[in-house]
């Protein structure tokens, strides 16, 4: 199968059906440290798999107006993009990430947040030698970001958000990007 072989055209729809639940606790262990762990259960219809995705935070107020934050968690992605939705052979992907963070909020509606952040994934979909469509990538993301959020009176907010990553795997370069992105809410 060709990705870029255009000669076959499909009028239609396709319905994908994928199911999911999620659950989570918080708790404050001490005035300055809050656990949070919950999962995410999905039943993917296509390629037939049920995932069970384990995620967890830990937040510490380390000073007034500063806490630093550890989140870890499991994540999948089943095949959905056109040529990976038609393969038989094609299986949800797998990630793990880590990201440790610095949030500083020095009153009500106003924080900043710098974040870095690590992924390894696995089981990524891949073209095999026959053609086909297999799972045998494996790859890494590492970044930072920049995040910070106003909300003002009236409801109106801004967030302006500046993310570096670079991304790494077997079956691709490696590529870098930047973006800079800014909202307002009325």
């Amino acid at each position: 199968m060709d990705p870029e072989d255009t000669s076959v055209k499909f009028n239609g729809a396709v319905w994908v059906t994928d199911f999911a639940a999620w659950t989570a606790v918080s708790a404050n262990f001490d005035p300055r440290v809050r656990v949070t762990t919950g999962v995410r259960a999905e039943y993917y219809v296509r390629p037939n798999e049920f995932s069970l995705q384990p995620r967890g935070e830990i937040q510490v107020k380390v000073a007034d107006h500063w806490k630093v934050r550890l989140s870890v968690g499991a994540f999948r992605r089943p095949p959905e993009y056109q040529s990976e939705f038609l393969s038989e052979t094609a299986h949800s992907e797998r990630s793990k990430q880590s990201i440790v963070g610095l949030q500083y909020e020095p009153r009500d509606g106003v924080r900043v947040q710098a974040s870095t952040y690590y992924t390894d994934r696995s089981a990524l979909i891949t073209r095999n030698m026959d053609g086909s469509l297999g799972n045998n990538g494996r790859g890494k993301t590492t970044g930072a970001e920049l995040l910070a959020t106003y909300r003002g009176a009236r409801g109106s907010a801004g967030s302006p958000t500046r993310t570096r990553t670079r991304r790494a795997s077997t079956h691709r370069g490696r590529t870098s990007a930047c973006s800079i992105s800014i909202s307002r809410t009325a």
